[in-house]
């Protein structure tokens, strides 16, 4: 196991199980929009989700330092029953030594990093609103469709059951930014999780990229999050971007990274 000191195991297993439970979230919302399909089991202490064929969330979240070969032939049989043609370990840097040999030895190798970005929402800076931007809730379908613009996805059934998913976990808010003529410039989401904020959706149309949209949203959600009460809010971020970059400026510290381990099914 590496080197992490005991306090930061615990902060780890607090946020590993908050990423595993919004995975389940994500997929009982999947299904409650009709998507039949999505499914999950419970998979070394994490869960295990088949979200779609071409889904992120079609991953497991949440495994332990320990897993076993169980665990690993439990893991591809399942994604194999669903039509799937890969599975994914998205694992925090506290596996064991025989965990990473487990994996190795049953073809999984490091296929994506991602970051782990974390605030203490009570000591975060919150300041005014920008007057550039008006952050505010928006309905299920206007958010959607504004998701789907900002990120540019293929119309496919699974980016649109992604889309539409976060507007029916429960608590969940979801937000678009506007200009001071009302316009849409982007949009962003919170997904509460085991008493943890889960920050994510963020994403900005085109046109508006660099002008401090994201960062608007950021401090909307943590002023949301502190009058809510919730006192840890969390993202994950593709390292080295402009989104890592702009959480980092704002309140929130890198506290891990996570490795995706990944191999194709036979």
């Amino acid at each position: 196991m590496h080197a992490v000191p005991q306090a930061g195991l615990d902060r780890m297993e607090l946020l590993e199980r908050a990423f595993a439970r919004n995975l389940m979230d994500y997929a009982d919302a999947f299904r409650a929009l009709g998507h039949t399909e999505s499914q999950t089991i419970p998979c070394a202490g994490g869960i295990a989700a088949f979200a779609g064929f071409d889904s992120p969330l079609s991953a497991i979240k949440g495994a332990g330092p320990e897993i076993s070969d169980r665990d690993i032939e439990d893991a591809c049989a399942f994604f194999r029953r669903c039509g799937a043609d890969r599975v994914t370990f998205e694992a925090a840097p506290w596996l064991s030594s025989s965990s990473y040999t487990r994996l190795a030895e049953h073809g999984f190798a490091p296929a994506d990093t991602e970051a782990v970005v974390v605030a203490d929402v009570t000591t975060a800076s919150k300041p005014a609103p920008d007057p550039r931007f008006e952050v505010r809730e928006i309905d299920a379908d206007r958010w959607a469709d504004l998701m789907l613009e900002a990120w540019e996805f293929p119309p496919t059934p699974s980016w649109q059951i992604l889309a539409r998913g976060i507007t029916v976990i429960p608590q969940s808010t979801t937000l678009g930014v506007f200009d001071s003529a009302g316009r849409p410039l982007g949009c962003a989401a919170i997904a509460p999780a085991n008493g943890i904020a889960i920050f994510g959706s963020d994403a900005t149309l085109a046109s508006a990229r660099g002008q401090g949209v994201q960062t608007a949203a950021i401090h909307d959600r943590l002023r949301r999050c502190s009058a809510a009460g919730l006192r840890i809010a969390m993202a994950e971020v593709a390292p080295g971007s402009v989104s890592e970059r702009n959480y980092l400026r704002n309140g929130f510290h890198e506290a891990y990274a996570r490795i995706h381990y990944s191999r194709l099914l036979a």
